[in-house]
Order: structure tokens, then C-alpha cells, then sequence
């Protein structure tokens, strides 16, 4: 999880499911925004996308060939 400068941790959901985590994540008073899904199966695929249009949704964990950028910690 990277935590952005408001204090709301972003989160990468691997193997998503139906998105129960992130359900769980967004009861902790939008402390955890979910930014990305992972998820194979398409009918758990389809529901991550129902309920979180905004999250960019994956079918695979293949990799891109792209470096994801560091995290930087504080002080």
C-alpha cells in the first residue's frame, strides 16, 4: 500500500474475487482507496467492475515492462 499525501493509503487488490477486501477497505472511513483490481475469474471480473468503475481492472498478473514507481517513505 502507498499512502498519498491526505493521509488515504492506496491499495493494489491481487486476486480480488468479488472485491471483499475492498469492501472492508472502504468501511475504514476512506482510509483505503483501492486503485487496482487483479482478478481471473470473469464473473468476479465483471462485479469488480460493476461496483468500482474507477479502479483499473485486470485479468492477469502478467508482467507490463514497466517499473512501478518507488514508494518514499517519510523522514
Amino acid at each position: 500500500m502507498r499512502s498519498s499525501s491526505h493521509g488515504t493509503l492506496k491499495h493494489l487488490d491481487l486476486f480480488a474475487g468479488c472485491g471483499g477486501f475492498t469492501l472492508a477497505a472502504e468501511q475504514t472511513r476512506g482510509k483505503i482507496q483501492t486503485t487496482q483490481f487483479v482478478e481471473i475469474d470473469p464473473d468476479c471480473h465483471a462485479i469488480l467492475q460493476h461496483h468500482w468503475p474507477q479502479g483499473e481492472n485486470k485479468t492477469s498478473m502478467a508482467l507490463t515492462g514497466s517499473t512501478p514507481p518507488a514508494i518514499s517513505r517519510p523522514g
